[in-house]
C-alpha cells in the first residue's frame, strides 16, 4: 500500500502551480499576429496615384510601388503598431501605422507639398489645352497656392 502525507500533496500541488505559471508566461511571450497589408493610395482630389513609393520604417531592404491604379500589397506581413511610409515626389509623405484591428483595404491620402512646388520654377505661356484639362485640379491648386 503506498501512503501519501500531506507533506507530498504540497510538493505535487507546488509543483503543478508552477507548471501552470510557467505556461501562463509562455503563452503571452506567443509571436503577434502579422497581417499583409494591402490598400490605395490617392490623391486628396481622389485621383489613384501610380508609383508610390511604399516601405516599412526602418527597413532599407523590402518596399512596394502603387500600381497604375494606385493599389499596393506590402509583400511581407506586418504587425500591429508597425509603420509604413508612403513618398511621391511633389507630394507630403504620408505615415501608416498597422492597427490592431486591421481590415482589409487602406486609405491613404496624399496631399501636395507645398514646400516642394515653392521651389518650382515654371515657364512657358499660361494657356490651357485640351491635353491640360485632365490635370485641372492640379493646376487649380498650384495657381491658389502662388496667389
Amino acid at each position: 500500500m503506498i501512503t501519501i502525507s500531506i507533506n507530498n500533496w504540497s510538493r505535487i500541488g507546488l509543483m503543478a502551480l508552477f507548471v501552470l505559471l510557467a505556461s501562463g508566461a509562455y503563452a503571452q511571450h506567443a509571436e503577434p499576429t502579422r497581417v499583409t497589408v494591402t490598400g490605395l493610395v490617392k490623391s486628396d482630389d481622389g485621383k489613384p496615384l501610380p508609383n508610390v513609393n511604399v516601405w516599412r520604417k526602418g527597413s532599407l531592404n523590402e518596399g512596394a510601388v502603387t500600381d497604375p491604379n494606385g493599389r499596393f500589397t506590402y509583400p511581407k506581413p506586418l504587425a500591429a503598431g508597425e509603420v509604413l511610409i508612403f513618398s511621391f515626389v511633389g507630394m507630403e509623405r504620408k505615415e501608416y501605422v498597422v492597427p490592431a484591428d486591421y481590415q482589409q483595404g487602406a486609405v491613404i491620402d496624399m496631399g501636395l507639398d507645398l514646400n516642394m512646388i515653392s521651389e518650382l520654377v515654371v515657364t512657358g505661356e499660361p494657356r490651357m489645352t485640351s491635353a491640360h484639362k485632365g490635370n485641372g485640379g492640379l493646376f487649380r491648386k498650384l495657381r491658389e497656392a502662388f496667389k
